[in-house]
This record gives structure tokens, C-alpha cells and sequence, in this order.
């Protein structure tokens, strides 16, 4: 994750966290579904980068997708744990030249 702050640092884009996860129910205190845990996994880089390596939190959005967008199938194991991830968009430039 240093690797990647090292390139948000050169560019004042707005910067969205999407958080995923495979289409398993889970039900736990912490996290009552899906959606928790997606937006938790989000919100955990974001923390990270405003946290360690000192970026500007206001560019940040934590977005939190549940299993609304696998980008495999869920019928074995590889492939729900590629569903179980964190996307890193970064979204045009502020600025208006």
C-alpha cells in the first residue's frame, strides 16, 4: 500500500475506496452483513493512507459494495477470495485550467 500512497501523493485527485466481498452471509457484532464489512474494508485503506502516510482525508470517499459486484462467480474457493477486495478509484482532476 506504501507503492500506491507513493502515487496518490502525486496527483490531487478526488481518490474513491470501493470494498468488496464474496456473496457468503455473514452475521457477526461487528459486522451484521456484507455491506458492513464492505464499507469496513474501504474505510481501513482510507485509514491507512490518512493515518500513516499523512494524505488529505477530504479527497477520500469509502464506498462499500457488499457482493453487488463480483468479478468472478462465487462457486469455488479462488474465486470468492478474488471477490474479497479493495478498489482504488481515482477520479478526475479538481482542477479547472
Amino acid at each position: 500500500m506504501h507503492k500506491i500512497a507513493v502515487l496518490l501523493k502525486t496527483v490531487s485527485n478526488p481518490i474513491r475506496v470501493e470494498g468488496h466481498t464474496d456473496s457468503r452471509p455473514i452475521s457477526t457484532y461487528r459486522f451484521p452483513s456484507n455491506w458492513e464489512l464492505s464499507a469496513a474494508r474501504a474505510s481501513t485503506v482510507i485509514g491507512y493512507f490518512t493515518a500513516i502516510e499523512k494524505l488529505d482525508s477530504s479527497r477520500f470517499l469509502a464506498v462499500g459494495y457488499a457482493d453487488t459486484k463480483p468479478v468472478r462467480d462465487n462457486r469455488t474457493e479462488s474465486h470468492m477470495k478474488e471477490n474479497r477486495r479493495v478498489e482504488i478509484v481515482i477520479g478526475k482532476s479538481n482542477k479547472t485550467d
